[in-house]
C-alpha cells in the first residue's frame, strides 16, 4: 500500500477460526467486501487478491489495522516495515521495497529487501526471493570523474589513461548502516594495493576496498557482514595528521604523516574488525615526497626550514622489533639544496635516489649480512652542452637502466638511458665507453680530402657538437683509443686512423666528479675529535681505471693537481701502443690541516675509473702529544 494522507482502514476477522484461502474465501470472511466498501470513502485505488494475499494501493489511507481471532497468526498487514525476516509476505509485486527492522532500538542493524521474482516474471505473485537491497534511491554510486583514472599498458608498450567506470555502488542498507567511504567529499592523498584490496588514503583514514574485489568500496551485505567487507578506519594518533603516503615494507603496512608513521601488523589479515593503524613511531617527514622501500629500510626525506633536505633511514632494529630511524645526511645537513620532485631506489644496484631540479642526489649503499657496511652521497648533474632551454623532467630505474626524460634547446623531449653497472662492455667495443648520447655505427668507404690530408672511411654524424668524441671500436686497429685526426662535411665524419671494418663509438664527453668529507676521529665515546689534524696522504683504490686527476685545494696555499694517466712504466698490466686499465693504489700527498685542505677528484676520460675505496694517513696532536 502507497499513502500520503492521513486516514485509517481497519479490517476484522475476529470471529471467524478457519484461515481464508481464496479470493472466494476472503469475501466469505467479509475482509474483501470491507475494502471494497472503503474504496469509495477511505480512497482505496486498486485491490489484488492472490490466494491468501490482499494487496492494496492508495494515496489517501495512512494506516492499516487489522484484528483476527487468532492472537494476530492468520491475519496481519505488511506496508514498508517488518520487525524480522520471518514476517515478510510470502510474494509480493516486483521490486516492492521493505526495511527489516533490526534487534532493538538501533536504527545501525536495520537492512532493506526487495522482492525479486523468478525469470523476471511479470506476474507480482509468483516464485521469486526476497533479496537485500540499498534503500530505495540511496543506491549511490562513487563519481567516476573525480575518482582515480586508470592507466593501462597495452602490448606495443604504450600507455592508455582512461576514466574507469565500474566502480561499485551501494547495494545495501542506507547512508547510515552502509555509509560512502571518507574520501568522499575529500582529497585522495595516496593509493596502492594490499592484501588484494586497492586502499587510499584521506585525510586521517585509510580506506580499503573488498578483498578481491578493487573497485568495490560499499559492503555487500548489512544484514549479513563479512570479513571480506571495506575497511574505513583512522589513525590512532591523539593528534591531527594527515596521512599522506603508505608503503609495505617486511609484509607490514606503514602509513605516514607529515610527523609521524603508523604501521599495520603484516601478519594479520585485513578485515573490518582487525585492521587499523596504530602509531609506531614520530619523526618528520615532508609530505609532497612518497617514501620508498630500500631492502631492509625505509627511506624518506624531510625538508627543514632552511630549505635544505635530510633523508632519514626507518627500520626495525634486529633485537627488539621497535623502529628506529637515522639521519643519512646528518654528516652533510647542507648537502642537498633543490626542491624534490620524486624518490626513488634500485636494491640491486644498491641505489637510492632524489630527483631534484635538474640533478639526481644519489645515496649509494653496501649491506653485508643485514648491516650497512658503506655508505656515501653524490649528485649527478645531467650535461647541458650549452642549452638555455634545458630541462630534466622526469628520471626512474627499470631493470637495471637509469632512464632520463630530457628537453634540449630543440624544445624535443628525449629518452634516454644509462645502465647501472659496468660488468658488460659497450656494443661493439672490448670496454666499457663513458660517453653521453653514445652510438655505434660500422665505418663504410668514402673519400674525402681536405688541407691536403686524405681520408678513406666514414661514419655519420651523430652529435653536432664540439665535444663529440670518437672512439675505435672492434675490429679497429687500436681499440678504445679515441680517432684525433678526422674531418667532417656537415653529414659524416672522415678518417684515416682505422680499418675500413670496424666500428666506431661516437658520443659527448662529460665530466665526473667529486669531493671527499674530510676525516675526522671519534673518542671513546663517539664524540668527534676536532682539534689539530694534518693529513698527510690520501690513498685511492683504483680499479680498471684510465684517467683521473686530484686536485688539493690548500686555503693557504697554492692548489694541486695530481694525475693518474694509465701509464705506469713497469706495470704488468700496461703495454706501449694500448689502452691501459690498472688495477693500482694511487698515493696522492695532501700535508695541510684537515680543516684548510679541499680534496676533489674529476675525469672526462672516455675511459673512465672505479675508486673501490680511499685511506688517508693523518696525524694528530691530543693533549700536548703527537699521534699517528
Amino acid at each position: 500500500t502507497t499513502t500520503s494522507a492521513n486516514k485509517q482502514l481497519t479490517l476484522s476477522t475476529k470471529d471467524i477460526i478457519n484461515r481464508a484461502s481464496s479470493k472466494t474465501g476472503f469475501t466469505g470472511l467479509g475482509l474483501y467486501d470491507q475494502i471494497n466498501a472503503a474504496a469509495g470513502s477511505d480512497g482505496v485505488d486498486t485491490i489484488t487478491v492472490q490466494n491468501d494475499i490482499i494487496y492494496l494501493t492508495s494515496n489517501t489511507i495512512d494506516s492499516i489495522q487489522v484484528e483476527d481471532g487468532n492472537h494476530g497468526l492468520d491475519l496481519f498487514v505488511v506496508k514498508d516495515t517488518v520487525n524480522n525476516f520471518a514476517d515478510l509476505p510470502l510474494a509480493a509485486p516486483g521490486q516492492y521495497f521493505i526495511n527489516v527492522k533490526g534487534q532493538g532500538e538501533s536504527k545501525w542493524d536495520d537492512y532493506w529487501v526487495q522482492w525479486i521474482p523468478d525469470n523476471d516474471s511479470s506476474e507480482w505473485y509468483g516464485p521469486g526471493v526476497w533479496q537485500e537491497c540499498a534503500k530505495p534511491y540511496e543506491q549511490e554510486q562513487l563519481f567516476e570523474t573525480s575518482m582515480p583514472i586508470k592507466v593501462v599498458r597495452d602490448a606495443a608498450g604504450d600507455f592508455d589513461s582512461s576514466i574507469e567506470t565500474g566502480w561499485g555502488k551501494r547495494e545495501a542498507g542506507d547512508v547510515d548502516t552502509n555509509p560512502a567511504p571518507s574520501f568522499v567529499g575529500s582529497t585522495i592523498n595516496g593509493i596502492g594495493s594490499y592484501q588484494n584490496r586497492l586502499y587510499m588514503l584521506t585525510e586521517e583514514n585509510v580506506v580499503m576496498s573488498r578483498a578481491f574485489d578493487q573497485l568495490q568500496f560499499f559492503a555487500e551485505s548489512v544484514a549479513a557482514p563479512s570479513d571480506d567487507d571495506p575497511v574505513d578506519s583512522a589513525s590512532s594518533d591523539n593528534q591531527v595528521t594527515d596521512l599522506t603516503h603508505a608503503v609495505i615494507f617486511n609484509k607490514d603496512f606503514v602509513a605516514f604523516s607529515n610527523s609521524a608513521q603508523f604501521v599495520h601488523d603484516g601478519t594479520v589479515t585485513v578485515t573490518p574488525s582487525t585492521f587499523g593503524v596504530s602509531t609506531s613511531s614520530k619523526f618528520n617527514a615532508t609530505p609532497a615526497l612518497a617514501p620508498v622501500v630500500a631492502g631492509r629500510s625505509i627511506l624518506f626525506p624531510d625538508i627543514s626550514s632552511s630549505g635544505y633536505v635530510s633523508v632519514w633511514e626507518y627500520r626495525l632494529d634486529t633485537i627488539s622489533g621497535d623502529p628506529v630511524a637515522e639521519n643519512t645526511t646528518k654528516h652533510l645537513p647542507r648537502y642537498i639544496d633543490a626542491t624534490p620532485y620524486k624518490m626513488f631506489s634500485d636494491t640491486s644496484a644498491g641505489l637510492a635516489v632524489i630527483h631534484a631540479d635538474d640533478a639526481l642526489w644519489i645515496m649509494q649503499y653496501y649491506d653485508k649480512d643485514g648491516k650497512r657496511s658503506q655508505m656515501a652521497w653524490h649528485k649527478w648533474t645531467h650535461a647541458t652542452y650549452g642549452d638555455t632551454n634545458h630541462k630534466l623532467y622526469a628520471a626512474g630505474i627499470l631493470a637495471g637502466k637509469l632512464y632520463l626524460l630530457v628537453q634540449y634547446d630543440t624544445d624535443e623531449v628525449y629518452l634516454e638511458s644509462m645502465e647501472l653497472d659496468n660488468i658488460e662492455s659497450t656494443e661493439n667495443s672490448d670496454f666499457e665507453i663513458f660517453l653521453d648520447g653514445i652510438y655505434s655505427d660500422q665505418v663504410a668507404t668514402g673519400s674525402w680530402t681536405v688541407n691536403t690530408i686524405d681520408y678513406n672511411c666514414r661514419v655519420p654524424i651523430r652529435h653536432d657538437l664540439d665535444n663529440t668524441v670518437l672512439v675505435q671500436g672492434t675490429d679497429c686497429d687500436n681499440p678504445g683509443f679515441a680517432i684525433t685526426a678526422y674531418g667532417d662535411d656537415g653529414s659524416y665524419y672522415y678518417m684515416n686512423q682505422t680499418s675500413t671494418t670496424g666500428y666506431i663509438i661516437q658520443g659527448l664527453s662529460y665530466k665526473s666528479s667529486g669531493e671527499l668529507t674530510n676525516p675526522y676521529v671519534r673518542d671513546s665515546q663517539g664524540r668527534p675529535f676536532l682539534l689539530h689534524t694534518v693529513i698527510d696522504q690520501v690513498t685511492f683504490n683504483l680499479v680498471q681505471s684510465s684517467y683521473i686527476d686530484v686536485i688539493i685545494e690548500h686555503a693557504a696555499a697554492d692548489d694541486y693537481t695530481h694525475t693518474f694517466d694509465g701509464q705506469v712504466v713497469g706495470s704488468y698490466q700496461y703495454n706501449l701502443g694500448s689502452v691501459t686499465l690498472q688495477d693500482i693504489e694511487e698515493i696522492v700527498p695532501v700535508r695541510d690541516v684537515r680543516q684548510l685542505a679541499t680534496i676533489k677528484f674529476e675525469s672526462e676520460h672516455h675511459l673512465g675509473f672505479n675508486i673501490t675505496s680511499m685511506s688517508w694517513l693523518c696525524r694528530m696532536a691530543a693533549r700536548g702529544r703527537r699521534s699517528q
